[in-house]
């Protein structure tokens, strides 16, 4: 698909700032164990402003915020945040370089007392290496999560028998029906449709204007299973209503069974 000139150059500088923003997260924890000073209330917010920035991007990455409309946020606000922050601790390190005061004009006591003070580190490269460890703990972290929240799962209804399916929304084939089912299931599914959720970051749609198929499947012993798939935000969700011989719904499921490119 053709952008356009001018759309592919903004999302390149887009990529760039992104790119930018990581490489300057892992530059600003050395920064912050660079710097020397003594005041632990500087140590404790750059410690949490990097955090922020790094968890949330991470949570990003991990789709975290895929279903919140306050998804625009983290998208700019992490690697501005991450550029800013560096040139917050960059300027912060280079004011202290300045304010080094001349040791050929003062007392050798004085002398020793300040270079003494100069070399005091709240952030020892111990420190750094344990913050490293927390990081690096972190990422494996949303890692894990990642992976196990964008694998697929296994069928719930393996070893059952498919009795039919039928498109939906405007995808049924002419003459394409479900095979018969009891009223009670029937207007059971129906309903679970019309009450599947509104999606505020999609046009207030609700979640049934992207079904594409609605399948009905039987056990061997009197139960049924009505599967309804939507393909939305590049995972392919399946809703299954298992029903009792009774026709009355005892279980409702919902997994990812597979995953497409958006």
């Amino acid at each position: 698909m053709d952008f356009g000139p001018g759309f592919t150059a903004l999302l390149f500088s887009f990529a760039a700032i992104w790119l930018t923003g990581i490489v300057l997260a892992f530059v600003n924890l050395f920064l912050i164990g660079s710097i020397k000073t003594t005041a632990t209330r500087f140590l404790e917010i750059n410690i949490i402003i990097f955090v922020i920035y790094t968890v949330s991007g991470l949570a990003l990455f991990c789709g975290v915020f895929n279903q919140s409309e306050t998804i625009v946020v983290p998208i700019f606000g992490v690697p501005i945040l991450s550029i800013s922050h560096f040139f917050y601790l960059f300027r912060v390190r280079q004011k202290l370089r300045k304010q080094k005061v001349d040791e050929n004009k003062i007392d050798g006591e004085s002398k020793k007392l300040i270079t003494a003070s100069n070399n005091r580190r709240i952030i020892t490269p111990k420190l750094i290496a344990v913050g490293l460890v927390i990081v690096v703990g972190i990422i494996i972290c949303f890692a894990s999560f990642y992976v196990q929240n964008n694998s697929p799962q296994p069928d719930p209804l393996i070893g059952w028998k498919e009795l039919g399916s039928m498109g939906w929304n405007g995808l049924a084939s002419p003459g394409d029906h479900l095979p018969p089912l009891s009223k009670a299931i029937t207007d059971d599914y129906q309903d679970f449709i019309n009450k599947l959720p509104i999606r505020k970051d999609h046009a207030n749609h609700s979640e049934s204007y992207w079904i594409d198929e609605v399948s009905v499947f039987e056990d061997g012993t009197g139960q049924h299973a009505v599967v309804i798939q939507i393909p939305l935000d590049g995972t392919w969700w399946k809703h299954i209503l298992i029903y009792d011989k009774n026709n009355v719904r005892i279980k409702t499921i919902k997994f990812a069974s597979g995953h497409y490119a958006c």
